[in-house]
């Protein structure tokens, strides 16, 4: 019951975004399955504890059948969700984000990990590559607020293993992934040493200082949301470019009256494809800029996800004129 509620209470209490969606909202799926959370009105992160072992299952089940109530979520969703969230809480061998993972031992995860660049919730470690040009000198774009060490320990490997500022070197690391090993290597007392100097660092450095980073705060506050703006935009481009096949597989059966019936239906949407070519490539040479000083400049991080926010809220508006099948 308290799932269900919690659902309708953490959405009314969290502010928007940007993009018209809710702080709340934009918490990780992985997070909202394994924390209770509070939010306090004008924050934009909640505070949190970890959910008792087995709990989980029954608190996710009445959130998600909240969310299916809110339209958020389609039941087919939700029940997908519920069965790995069942699975994670009663499954004594757990579950694992991809088949290496689950077929590595224990031990050796870290490595896979950093291998396939996911963590064990399968979210990126680093900051993926381009796939579609030449591979690059990873320690250069580490992600925003990895720490000085971490990337001068990557450099240092990826320079004694052949590479340069530019090559990569035979063992090709981003310092996220450096802080990972040491995470896992030093345990509880690993993850914090890292978020220590990460948070002395920015004592210093105001501009790219998060309090969550802060030694044992991240275990009570903060919720990884830096990823979703990025989803969003790139999962409303996915969806313009399958109505373009759509309409096309239509006009290439011969079926005329409905590629016609599909032009009209989906005109707002397809109207803003051009909009999202040019967000996609600014929001790109804005992160490229960023990503040229150690660390990566917030401000011009923050300002490629605005151009995405802007893009989603729109995108959403029209979404309510077309309709989703």
């Amino acid at each position: 019951m308290y799932g269900f509620a919690s659902q309708f209470i953490l959405e009314a209490m969290s502010d928007d975004d940007e993009d018209g969606q809710s702080f709340y909202g934009k918490v990780p799926e992985y997070e909202k399955e394994k924390y209770l959370m509070l939010w306090l009105p004008g924050m934009d992160e909640p505070f949190k504890l970890i959910m008792p072992w087995g709990y989980g299952a029954f608190h996710n089940l009445g959130r998600l059948a909240a969310e299916v109530a809110q339209g958020k979520k389609g039941a087919g969703e939700a029940i997908g969700r519920m069965a790995a969230v069942a699975a994670d809480n009663f499954n004594p061998m757990g579950t694992a984000p991809s088949l290496n993972q689950f077929l590595a031992p224990t031990l050796l995860d870290p490595i896979v990990q950093v291998m396939d660049n996911e963590n064990f919730t399968g979210r990126p470690i680093a900051p993926p590559l381009n796939p579609f040009g030449p591979d690059e000198a990873r320690h250069a774009r580490s992600g925003r607020g990895t720490s000085e060490v971490a990337i001068g320990i990557a450099r240092a490997i990826n320079d004694l293993t052949g590479g340069d500022d530019v090559m990569p070197g035979g063992i090709n690391l981003a310092g996220d992934h450096v802080e990972h090993l040491v995470e896992f290597l030093g345990g509880g007392l690993g993850r914090e040493v890292v978020r220590a100097v990460k948070s002395a660092r920015g004592l210093w450095d105001r501009d790219n200082f998060e309090l969550e980073q802060v030694p044992f705060v991240r275990a009570v506050y903060g919720a990884r949301t830096e990823f979703v703006d990025s989803e969003n935009f790139y999962g409303d481009l996915d969806e313009i470019a399958y109505q373009a096949k759509y309409i096309k597989g239509a006009e290439e059966s011969g079926d005329m009256a409905r590629a016609s019936e599909l032009a009209r239906r989906y005109a707002p949407t397809m109207g803003m494809a051009k909009r999202g070519k040019h967000v996609r490539k600014r929001a790109s040479e804005i992160r490229s800029e960023a990503y040229k000083t150690s660390p990566p400049s917030k401000a011009l991080l923050d300002e490629a996800n605005v151009l995405m926010q802007h893009f989603h809220r729109d995108y959403v508006i029209q979404v309510g004129r077309v309709g989703r099948d």
